[in-house]
């Protein structure tokens, strides 16, 4: 038995003894005059303002106060230490999941059931766009409370599109007001830049369409690609045209001499600062990314420059479209201060809240309530694409194997973008890892 096998294996197991541990226990509270725990899966500078929003909410004297303790995540779907922590009977009463997790782990017993909860508390669905409401559902029942979204579009820089001979007509397709370009007037720009650099003897590129926020979902959904049925991606057209998008361009790029990866090593550092992303640092023409980017833009310490944001490239069609995650509050099943947690989820997924975090790491609230504040920062920001496409927002479908429909989409694209795979096996290669797992 391979060591992923193995790990699959005793993960399983777990969730197997969490369900039936959480069937047997009703969900009453304890003493309310005991603390709750929360526990915050990041580290600077989000940690900063989630003790801000535990705090304020100690401050308006609850009967049961929180206590926050930092569990930084190893990756966005990393719930390792709390699956130990839950079989040890030390799990928090309150944690942090990215949103379109919340579906698995509600069918693995992981999360307790909200929907007993909402009618008595301050939690309304109507007060939250319903795009990120819909990711906290499983089988009709709400399992988290939605809390911040990250929305995603196209940064340009204008200074170094003009340096490298973009004319004025060109880069007013760029501005959103004239909606999406396509796949090859992105790319027709990115060989001008690109060449252009290369030519003057520079280390700069036009774009890198992996890089950031250039997932495959980002161009499945580009393609209007479903990734509904991962055992029939092969036949999945968007999705089809998005892997062969990445294929095409990369293969482009290397055929021209291109070296992305050594492009990176010297142009970026980990873990990131906002000093050492190579479109801060003018090395970088485009690149698609998050609303959260524009706290990295705006608090580096060294480079100005002119920059936009527009819609993600389409087909001819030009039909606009963003793709939404973000994250939630979940209540793990076995935490016995279900209705204390819920007060506290109320108040952080809240307008408190949620204003809170938005303005620190400029991501984008789920309250509806807060719509007109968060346009009028963006706007007075000069940045008021992200507020403009709420309406538009495409998130990725509810599945039970979401997390291993992530890793196995993963590794498909970096064998796609290196080249080592066709498109088709590459989509082959999802649906095989995928048939045992759905399968189980």
């Amino acid at each position: 038995m391979s060591t992923k096998t193995t790990l699959n294996y005793l993960r399983l197991s777990l969730f197997v003894t969490l369900a039936l541990i959480c069937s047997a226990c009703p969900l009453a509270t304890q003493d309310e005059t005991d603390s709750i725990v929360f526990w915050i899966p990041f580290e600077s500078p989000n940690d900063t303002y989630l003790k801000r929003i535990a705090a304020n909410y100690n401050e308006t004297n609850p009967p049961t106060p929180v206590t926050v303790v930092s569990v930084p995540q190893r990756d966005i779907t990393d719930i390792s230490d709390l699956l130990v922590a839950m079989q040890a009977g030390t799990a928090p009463d309150v944690f942090m999941l990215d949103r379109f997790t919340v579906y698995q782990r509600a069918e693995q017993g992981v999360l307790s059931d909200m929907t007993p909860y909402l009618s008595g508390s301050r939690i309304s669905r109507n007060n939250f766009r319903e795009w990120a409401w819909a990711e906290t559902l499983y089988q009709r029942k709400t399992y988290a409370i939605p809390f911040d979204a990250d929305l995603r579009g196209l940064f340009y820089n204008k200074d170094m599109l003009r340096a490298a001979g973009i004319d004025d007509k060109t880069l007013a397709t760029l501005d959103y007001i004239n909606g999406p370009i396509t796949h090859e007037e992105l790319w027709d720009i990115v060989k001008t830049v690109t060449e252009h650099y290369q030519a003057s003897g520079q280390n700069k590129l036009g774009f890198i369409p992996q890089m950031d926020q250039g997932w495959h979902y980002t161009w499945g959904f580009s393609f209007n690609g479903s990734f509904a049925n991962p055992l029939n991606l092969v036949n999945d057209t968007g999705v089809r045209e998005g892997f062969r998008f990445l294929y095409e361009t990369n293969k482009e790029l290397r055929d021209n001499g291109i070296d992305v990866e050594a492009f990176l090593s010297e142009h970026r550092k980990y873990p990131e600062d906002p000093d050492h992303h190579p479109f801060v640092q003018g090395n970088l023409a485009m690149t698609v990314h998050g609303d959260w980017f524009i706290t990295s833009i705006s608090s580096n310490t060294k480079f100005n420059f002119d920059y936009g944001v527009t819609y993600i490239p389409v087909p001819d069609e030009k039909r606009p479209f963003t793709w939404a995650g973000g994250y939630a509050f979940g209540i793990p099943a076995t935490s016995k201060k279900t209705a204390a947690a819920m007060r506290f989820i109320a108040y952080a997924c809240g307008m408190e809240g949620q204003r809170t975090y938005s303005e620190g790491i400029w991501k984008t609230p789920t309250d509806v309530r807060l719509f007109t504040w968060y346009r009028d920062r963006f706007f007075n920001a000069g940045q008021p694409f992200f507020p403009e496409v709420k309406d538009i927002v495409r998130i990725r479908p509810p599945l039970s194997s979401n997390v291993d429909y992530w890793n196995a989409l993963s590794e498909a694209q970096a064998k796609v973008v290196s080249g080592s795979m066709t498109v088709e096996q590459a989509l082959t290669y999802v649906q095989d890892t995928m048939r045992p797992i759905l399968e189980r």
